[in-house]
């Protein structure tokens, strides 16, 4: 989904300027161009598919102490509350099992309805409300949240 994000960053002031532009050489290389990545353009549901199997595998490697929330504190994810239930069992290594289960539960039900909703035509499609209550989510879900609503606005 990061893939998403930098082509809407790119794509933002080329919709700025769009209208400006007379040149018809300069516009037929916009239409090339366009057409050029609609070939490329890879579907939003394979790359949600990715996203997903990557958390499952986040929550496997973390209910088998593979991943301690240590290791997620050193990639970036330092905003939560570690001094919550969760991250106090995450933080034990003796809890991740008890931490996981339910997390995979809400992981996997977000994920349902995320893709019962791109199986819609995008005009027919309305957002999935991301708030996790379960610690893991809450670190895992907002990261691929951002895209996804980026290309539900597209």
């Amino acid at each position: 989904m990061v893939g998403v994000t930098v082509s809407e960053m790119g794509l933002e002031p080329l919709r700025e300027r769009l209208p400006q532009l007379q040149s018809p050489k300069t516009l037929e290389a916009v239409v090339a161009l366009a057409r050029d990545a609609e070939q490329r353009h890879t579907p939003v549901r394979a790359a949600l598919t990715q996203e997903y199997y990557l958390g499952l595998a986040t929550h496997r490697d973390i209910a088998s102490g593979n991943i301690k929330l240590q290791d997620l504190h050193r990639w970036g994810f330092n905003d939560l509350n570690a001094l919550s239930p969760e991250a106090l069992l995450l933080q034990s290594g003796i809890g991740a099992f008890f931490v996981v289960k339910p997390s995979l539960r809400e992981y996997q039900h977000y994920y349902d309805q995320l893709f019962a909703e791109f199986e819609k035509p995008p005009w027919e499609r309305k957002p999935v409300p991301t708030n996790p209550k379960r610690f893991l989510n809450q670190l895992l879900l907002p990261v691929f949240d951002f895209s996804t609503k980026q290309e539900q606005r597209a």
